[in-house]
């Protein structure tokens, strides 16, 4: 009888014969079948390879390691199911896209071992394998999100260019639409990896890609939304051309750029550098930060770390202003400590008296800026139809001059609205003045008679034009039942039938306009689409335009967002990822609740 004293035995069958008379034997772990040669060579690194908390120390035959000791014996001799199998591995690929952790993570030692803690007898697949899954699973969900989208009939895109870190360049675009059930949705097309320069055209053909690959009408989006960049304003010019795409600048971008300009202003540049001078020294100062943190304590203040304000960042510069204003005291005691700060470093970092009192006025006319941008850049609740109001408040908010406050503020003021009036001009047949003209909250609020009359009148115009095409598709007959008539008579009649169909038509159209912009308008904390929802059988024509209209967003924000995950992806640590499958991982990852 063969002597077996290795401690490998303890995991594996004795050795058998298959029908080539080839000996085998079988792990008692995962079921594997291993050709066996007189060595346990390959036995031992199947060992280490799948089973890696398996102790094989000779001098402890006793058992397995403590991870393992509390298993029973027959659970340790168990092969796992190929269910089991199937579903462990699905979780672990699930585990690496949406918690956005590297390939590489399969291979970690310590990953494995919690996982042969947690499941002893599962055989954990290679990186190959897991990057095979993840490549399977993106062509699966992009096959869903197709099928989802056929029976869409208007949607709007966003769209946007990033560089990693790699210097790898990647356009983001993102779906939004108004589902059956008035529901708005969102999703994400693509992280394109892109092999070329960011022109005009290279975009619009990149798009078109995207939309081709997905089966999507160029036709059925109604608007592009996009950052103030040259290139980006031209893609979109291109698509209106083409297919009548409304292009729609990003309000929270285009508020920015008014912003700054005012903040560019000479009275308000300077106390500006100077209080980006002074973060910047606690930021790389560990002694200065640790003594702001006690000082904060003995103050019996919060202490949080100072901002810095960054040009591409919406409401940075509010943001670093009220923080520097909530430490103020802390601050000042800091740098008038000559133990942390010398005499000449302090001076130069010391804020002047009334630069404080700018930054003291400046903070309340920029809060309700910080407010717009943040809730303009949501795309879980309708944003576009928010727009126009805010900036019609925005504007008066930098109408009303205090009598206290400092020219300087008041000529930020003058700025920001001259720029606003610029940027936002007044157009009653865009985008966002309809949306605001179908959300039951607004209507026509804030407009004057005739405004009110002009856009009352397109929306009756283009609903009657819908209408219109609805009539013309239903009552189209089939070419079998079509007969040619020859009595003078019945054309008498057809021609007085269609008369009639058409002149009920128009009151059919204004009738509900009008019930519409009569009725009660809603609260400000109503959802506007759940109202569409319920009020759908009162309004069967007029719902129609709501998922043209309130599908658009605001802001860039989701495209730029996208970008967020992309970064958490395409990093240093991950340099290895091709495009192909940062894009799979990051479509995987924002695609995950669809």
């Amino acid at each position: 009888m063969m002597n077996r004293k290795s401690p490998v035995w303890r995991h594996f069958t004795p050795p058998a014969k298959d029908d080539d008379e080839r000996q085998y034997v079988v792990c008692k772990r995962c079921g594997d079948k291993l050709s066996y040669h007189a060595t346990t060579s390959n036995l031992l690194a199947h060992i280490k390879r799948r089973h890696v908390t398996i102790c094989l120390n000779p001098d402890n035959r006793s058992d397995l390691d403590e991870s393992s000791s509390k298993q029973s014996k027959l659970e340790l001799i168990r092969p796992i199911l190929p269910a089991q199998q199937e579903k462990i591995t699905s979780l672990v690929v699930d585990f690496i896209v949406k918690d956005m952790r590297p390939l590489s993570t399969i291979e970690g030692t310590h990953f494995k071992r919690l996982m042969g803690h947690v499941a002893p007898n599962y055989s954990l697949p290679s990186r190959r394998t897991i990057t095979r899954r993840v490549e399977e699973e993106y062509c699966e969900k992009k096959m869903e999100l197709k099928r989802l989208l056929e029976n869409i009939k208007h949607m709007s895109l966003t769209f946007d260019a990033w560089t990693s870190v790699k210097m790898e360049a990647y356009l983001g675009i993102t779906a939004h639409y108004v589902d059956a059930k008035f529901n708005l949705c969102s999703c994400v097309l693509s992280v394109k990896p892109l092999d070329d320069r960011h022109t005009a055209k290279n975009i619009c053909e990149w798009v078109e890609e995207v939309l081709n690959d997905f089966g999507v009408s160029p036709h059925a989006v109604c608007a592009a939304v996009s950052d103030n960049g040259s290139n980006m304003k031209a893609a979109k010019d291109i698509f209106h051309e083409k297919f009548g795409w409304a292009s729609v600048a990003c309000a929270a971008h285009t508020l920015q750029l008014c912003l700054n300009k005012g903040l560019g202003i000479n009275g308000i540049e300077k106390p500006l550098a100077a209080a980006r001078r002074l973060v910047q020294h606690f930021k790389r100062s560990e002694l200065a930060t640790s003594a702001l943190g006690k000082k904060c304590e003995e103050m019996k203040l919060t202490f949080k770390r100072l901002i810095m304000d960054v040009s591409t960042r919406w409401n940075s510069t509010y943001n670093m202003l009220v923080r520097l204003q909530e430490l103020q005291w802390p601050i000042l005691a800091i740098l008038g400590n000559k133990n942390i700060t010398n005499a000449t470093k302090a001076s130069a970092l010391t804020i002047k008296p009334g630069d404080w009192e700018i930054f003291k006025q400046l903070i309340p006319v920029l809060e309700p800026f910080a407010e717009a941008t943040d809730l303009l850049g949501g795309e879980k609740y309708v944003s576009i139809s928010i727009k126009n109001p805010y900036i019609k408040g925005l504007k008066k908010h930098l109408s009303r001059e205090k009598d206290d406050e400092l020219l300087v503020i008041r000529q930020f003021r003058q700025k920001v609205k001259g720029e606003m009036e610029e940027r936002f001009p007044i157009d009653l047949n865009d985008i966002s003045s309809k949306a605001m003209a179908l959300d039951p909250r607004y209507k026509l609020r804030g407009l004057r008679t005739v405004e009110s009359l002009q856009l009352k009148s397109a929306i009756e115009l283009e609903l009657t034009v819908l209408f219109e095409q609805t009539v013309v598709e239903k009552a189209e007959p089939s070419s079998s039942s079509v007969q040619q008539s020859t009595s003078i008579i019945s054309l008498a009649f057809e021609s007085s039938e269609s008369d009639d169909s058409a002149d009920t038509e128009v009151p059919v159209v204004a009738n509900e306009v009008n019930k519409f912009f009569s009725s009660k308008v809603l609260s400000e904390c109503s959802n506007p689409l759940t109202w569409w929802k319920e009020q759908n059988a009162n309004y069967p024509n007029l719902s129609k335009l709501v998922g043209k209209y309130m599908c658009v967003t605001a802001t860039s924000t989701p495209s730029e967002r996208l970008f967020s995950a992309a970064g958490n992806t395409a990093t240093e640590l991950r340099s290895s990822l091709t495009g192909s499958h940062v894009e799979a991982l990051v479509f995987l990852k924002c695609n995950s609740d669809i």
